[in-house]
């Protein structure tokens, strides 16, 4: 009886134990990762909320499109075309910075996981950001072992949250070109 119980234990912290492994795999499958997002930014008194598909290409290159604005981040080039201002906003992402989106696309080199609980069907991983004063939580499906939600806390005052509605595996996608919009011009790339 002992013994029955000791590998239970041990295949049921297995099955356990590597959602967020499983997870990560996705991103190496050598196909196109599709989600569909809620997209939350709360600092202060404000909030920002936002819906749409986040497109991961590879480790260096994604993609999020929303009705509000399109991010294409390539290496560390931040392209933002906001279609309401109509402007195209050039940027640099300084070596080592680590965001949300870093995060969703299975970026975990600076996270170290801290705590982790399971709640139903769910299990809560509870994080730090190595050389940042960060921390959140991602939460794992333990049925599909995909992860429905990330948190993100930068301080006091401010948070990113990403729930994930779906997410598919796609063999094509083509990054919009940035030529297609005719919009002011905005470079802080220096």
């Amino acid at each position: 009886m002992t013994m029955r119980l000791v590998l239970f234990i041990l295949f049921f912290n297995f099955i356990i134990a590597k959602p967020i492994e499983y997870f990560v795999k996705i991103f190496n499958s050598g196909k196109y990762v599709k989600m569909e997002i809620d997209f939350s930014h709360k600092q202060y008194e404000s909030n920002y909320n936002s819906n749409g598909v986040f497109f991961f290409i590879d480790k260096e290159r994604y993609v999020f499109d929303s009705s509000e604005f399109l991010l294409i981040v390539d290496d560390s080039i931040s392209t933002t075309i906001n279609h309401k201002t109509q402007q195209i906003i050039f940027s640099i992402i300084p070596n080592g910075q680590l965001n949300i989106f870093d995060i969703l696309s299975g970026e975990y080199e600076n996270i170290i996981f801290t705590k982790e609980e399971i709640n139903n069907n769910s299990q809560n991983f509870y994080f730090k950001v190595r050389d940042f004063n960060y921390s959140g939580f991602v939460i794992v499906d333990l049925l599909s072992k995909n992860i429905r939600k990330i948190n993100l806390e930068l301080d006091i005052n401010q948070s990113i949250s990403v729930d994930i509605k779906s997410i598919e595996l796609i063999e094509n996608y083509e990054v919009p070109k940035v030529s297609n919009y005719k919009y002011e011009i905005i470079d802080l790339r220096g």
